[in-house]
């Protein structure tokens, strides 16, 4: 899920209310682990009612129902809008005005409608067909439609075809093949494995694809991206928009990435905590037959993909991984899902890092803000730190979007991060910046809100005029 304003807003308030001496917070760590199965198991054979299936009972349906107030935001493109977090000046890129003085996320990762897509969106409150989105593709989405309800010709439909996607260069595929079968030998089949490689690596462009895998196979390495959502009606992204975010991942992270996975899931998804199928196959075929390659498979996941990779491993137990990084992740309504999601990644990777912002104000509106757990940056952070993961960096003022973490990961902020300790728990560095904002933390509860004692001061006793006695009638003082 990925912000699309970068204008700036007062920063956020303190999250939580005046409590009461012990009382907990509702997002502790130290509450119960649900012994709910995870979410429904996904495969290529899976229908995407099957996989998008919740698990937990009737209680958390609810909590994953969006409410009326997430659906309008969808509706009106306002993810990301001023209200989430006060966002630094990018230095990134530059953007276009829109309408309401705001400032559009350039590499559109998440919350603004996807461009290209080619499907009519949907409207979400019944109140009417929202507006058309420009045709990149010249007018052929909306021939190929009109072709489709017997409006027009088929010699004008055949005009209208989009193009194949361009196929590999013959010499770096049979040099990517050669190299295939040098590493498992003549038995494997060495296109099949490189269809699939390329396949997931170039979003379907195979001649991107290709010269990917190439250098992966060079480095021994693939660097890989995991996109959030795209708009609030999903579909594709461009390329455009995809070098962008790949540009963004690799500046937030402190590394460069070698591709991004698309992600052409919708607001319903996010809010359901979803995750994407094309984007799970892909990831599939890239981490499992990267790890038969012998090649180490390194993940950034922003928003929605961190669901696609909970999926995955739940899907997968004998995977393995190098590197994962997590930003603002768009964690599933269930709070015990969080939890198992964490934990897997932590126990299938070689290190995990969550980079998280109290001003993400997009996450809250998803299903897990309404799961009466606490704020959702709480969650994560007290599900990370209880499964073990070995950094977590805190933004206190930053939004959702990428290109906002980016921007304000380097500047100079609270020490608010969490790393491990020399008894190997993930605790906070510096738990006095936590005390200024208002909270402590222990391995055993989380957070809990600092009582603010009430001081009652007393003012000095100013000194009484002296008063003189009343008169009485008839008497004169004596001279």
């Amino acid at each position: 899920m990925d912000g699309v304003d970068s204008s700036t807003s007062l920063p956020p308030q303190a999250p939580p209310e005046p409590v009461d001496s012990g009382a907990g917070s509702a997002g502790s760590a130290g509450a119960a682990e649900s012994d709910s199965p995870s979410s429904s198991s996904t495969d290529s054979a899976s229908s995407p009612e099957q996989a998008s299936a919740s698990s937990g009972n009737a209680g958390a349906a609810a909590a994953a129902a969006p409410s009326a107030d997430f659906i309008k935001s969808w509706n009106a493109d306002s993810f990301g809008s001023a209200s989430d977090g006060v966002q630094a000046a990018k230095t990134t890129g530059s953007a276009s005005p829109r309408s309401g003085g705001g400032l559009p996320d350039r590499n559109a990762d998440g919350f603004e409608p996807a461009r290209g897509s080619g499907r009519p969106a949907l409207d979400l409150t019944g109140g009417g067909a929202p507006p058309a989105r420009p045709d990149p593709n010249g007018g052929a989405d909306a021939q190929v439609a009109q072709a489709a309800q017997g409006r027009t010709d088929p010699q004008q439909l055949q005009g209208a075809q989009r193009p194949p996607p361009p196929q590999a260069d013959p010499q770096t595929r049979q040099r990517v093949q050669d190299e295939i079968t040098r590493r498992l030998g003549g038995d494997a089949n060495a296109q099949d494995i490189a269809d699939r490689l390329a396949r997931g690596l170039g979003n379907g462009d195979m001649r991107r694809g290709m010269d990917i895998l190439e250098r992966g196979l060079r480095d021994n390495n693939l660097n890989v991206g995991l996109a959030g959502i795209s708009g609030a009606f999903g579909g594709p992204r461009d390329q455009r928009t995809l070098d962008a975010l790949q540009r963004d991942m690799g500046t937030a992270t402190g590394g460069n990435l070698h591709a991004v996975v698309d992600n052409d899931n919708g607001a319903m998804a996010a809010s359901r905590g979803d995750p994407n199928q094309r984007q799970l196959t892909a990831l599939r075929d890239i981490a499992n037959l990267g790890n038969q390659l012998g090649i180490r498979v390194d993940l950034v996941s922003h928003s929605n993909g961190f669901n696609t990779l909970r999926q995955y491993l739940a899907d997968n137990p004998n995977a393995h991984l190098g590197n994962v990084t997590l930003i603002n992740p768009n964690i599933p309504p269930e709070l015990a899902d969080t939890q198992r999601g964490f934990r897997d990644m932590v126990d299938h990777s070689d290190r995990v890092r969550l980079i998280t912002s109290l001003g993400d104000g997009v996450v809250p509106m998803s299903g897990a803000g309404s799961n009466n757990n606490g704020p959702v940056w709480q969650q994560q952070i007290n599900s990370a730190a209880r499964a073990g993961v070995q950094d977590i960096t805190v933004l206190p003022r930053t939004g959702h979007n990428v290109d906002a973490v980016a921007g304000d990961i380097g500047r100079e902020r609270p020490n608010l991060d969490f790393a491990r300790d020399r008894a190997g728990r993930t605790v906070p560095r510096d738990p006095e910046a936590w005390r200024r904002q208002g909270f402590t933390w222990t391995p055993e509860n989380g957070f809990r809100p600092v009582q603010q004692p009430q001081q009652q001061q007393q003012r000095p006793q100013q000194p009484q005029p002296q008063q003189r006695p009343p008169a009485i009638p008839g008497l004169r003082r004596a001279a």
